[in-house]
């Protein structure tokens, strides 16, 4: 018959708690017969004076009526240096914009096919695992959804057309500043995402006249965002480099 988990689990525990039991008492033992050793010794001859660790020196109270001077007496050794003050948000703000700079600004002397295979190594390093979920995401939801070869082909040809638009807009907001690693933009960020917002409403319409409207309504219920699927699919490794500083 098996034991229970439970029961062994508990036997375990007891013999573990005896062999601690055990072994605590024997170190009690002993450290009682070397105390009583040390204590024999002590009172058959005067012990040496132990040697006085200098790290282990407090600063003794000053006497009444004693200066400054006997108040500031500083420990024995060397100080340890004072903490660095924490990181506040505008310190953290401008190390993530140097970061951003040195990550997406062209380097000195980088030639354009330089900085893309730069940035396409990047990119496939954040982007290649999102972009093979993305893809079977897509795969399982044509299937749910019926969509023909034919089909898919037509879709991945008007795909190709929204990425060359997609990467030409891209590309007109990096050359003109709107879009720029090496400083802050808030606004210019949020007219490039409003734009881009609006190239991949286009690209919906245009694939959904490839599908029916059935289709359309079984790709929507199967959890499929066509607007997730290009933001990661689109090939942003065709970006044309900035500027130079």
């Amino acid at each position: 018959m098996a034991v229970p988990r439970s029961t062994w689990i508990a036997g375990a525990v007891a013999v573990t708690a005896a062999v601690a039991a055990v072994v605590l008492w024997r170190d009690n033992v002993a450290l009682r017969e070397a105390a009583g050793a040390q204590a024999i010794a002590a009172r058959a001859e005067p012990a040496a004076a132990a040697p006085v660790d200098p790290w282990l020196v407090r600063p003794s109270a000053p006497a009444a009526g004693a200066g400054a001077e006997g108040a500031a007496r500083p420990l024995n050794g060397p100080s340890l240096p004072p903490a660095p003050p924490p990181e506040s948000r505008l310190d953290r703000r401008v190390r993530r914009t140097d970061e951003l700079a040195a990550m997406f600004a062209r380097l000195d002397g980088e030639t354009d096919a330089e900085f893309q295979a730069r940035l396409g190594a990047m990119i496939g390093l954040f982007l290649d695992r999102p972009r093979a979920s993305a893809a079977e995401m897509r795969r399982e939801a044509f299937a749910r959804a019926g969509v023909t070869p034919a089909q898919g082909e037509a879709i991945d040809a008007e795909l190709a057309r929204v990425y060359d638009e997609v990467i030409d807009y891209a590309d007109a907001a990096i050359a003109s500043g709107e879009v720029s690693p090496y400083q802050r933009n808030l606004p210019g960020l949020l007219e490039f995402a409003g734009g881009l917002g609006g190239l991949l409403r286009e690209a919906e319409t245009s694939i959904g006249g490839v599908l029916s409207p059935t289709q359309r309504q079984a790709l929507y219920d199967a959890g499929f965002d066509w607007g997730e699927y290009l933001g990661v699919a689109a090939p942003w490794e065709r970006v044309r480099p900035p500027p130079p500083r």
